[in-house]
């Protein structure tokens, strides 16, 4: 599925988890060649390529944090690992269990547990929520989260209208954070986040404990030339409509 955000286009992969690998080795999964066309970037684009995001299927992702960048010009080889961890619990061990605004029906790590505060931060401060909050939220029909978030940018003593904005008769500007908002306002969360007196001291004031029980997934990354030689590109990928130059200048290969 491919879903639009202010950062362009994002493509979705296996988001209904119909698609089961049986074979282990990158040869049992899935193979993507991407074109970044490098020509349609702004020349004074910090970057250039795609950034992957892996994820379980109800979890929401925060774009800009623990993604994996790939480039033009590369083979990259993403290997996953589950891990499943149990911790000793009170009065033994100080994990605690609770549900997670991110994951639908599991418990929080202390990752989640560390962007559900930030996301708070931002709302409160800078008046607006992030727009793949509120996409992830449409997505999994949470009508009451989506209701809390929004009425926390709203101006004091405006009510949230469900009605209105399940018809599209609010204004985004109202409550969504742009793209360059968004950013200045992470800097100025960022700020906050690491003064330790500011946040002991704020209503933020939050311990992020590890659950007790949970699985996760740890990811690996090998990358290696693409295409390897203008020899190999002839020999194996004559299909392409591209020559050798551009396809080494724009072309990436995931796996």
């Amino acid at each position: 599925a491919v879903v639009s955000t202010q950062s362009t286009g994002c493509m979705e992969i296996n988001n209904n988890e119909t698609m089961i690998q049986t074979v282990g080795g990158y040869r049992g999964g899935i193979t993507i060649d991407l074109d970044v066309k490098s020509d349609t970037y702004l020349p004074t684009t910090p970057q250039i390529g795609f950034m992957v995001y892996l994820r379980s299927f109800n979890e929401t992702v925060v774009l800009d944090k623990n993604g994996i960048l790939v480039t033009p010009g590369s083979e990259s080889f993403i290997s996953i690992e589950k891990h499943k961890v149990e911790r000793l619990q009170p009065r033994y061990g100080t994990c605690q269990n609770e549900t997670s605004m991110f994951k639908l029906g599991t418990v929080e790590t202390t990752r989640e547990c560390l962007q559900s505060l930030w996301l708070n931060i931002s709302a409160e401060y800078c008046g607006c929520v992030p727009w793949f909050l509120i996409d992830k939220l449409e997505e999994l029909g949470r009508k009451e989260e989506i209701e809390k978030w929004i009425s926390i940018s709203l101006d004091e003593g405006e009510v949230f209208n469900w009605t209105a904005y399940a018809n599209g008769e609010m204004d985004q500007d109202t409550y969504m954070c742009g793209y360059t908002t968004y950013v200045l306002c992470e800097a100025y969360v960022m700020d906050k986040f690491n003064n330790a007196t500011w946040l002991a001291s704020s209503p933020f004031k939050t311990v992020c404990k590890e659950p007790c029980k949970y699985e996760k997934f740890v990811a690996s990354l090998d990358t290696s030339d693409f295409p390897v030689s203008e020899e190999y590109f002839n020999a194996m990928m004559g299909d392409f409509d591209k020559n050798y130059t551009y396809v080494s200048q724009n072309f990436l290969r995931v796996h």
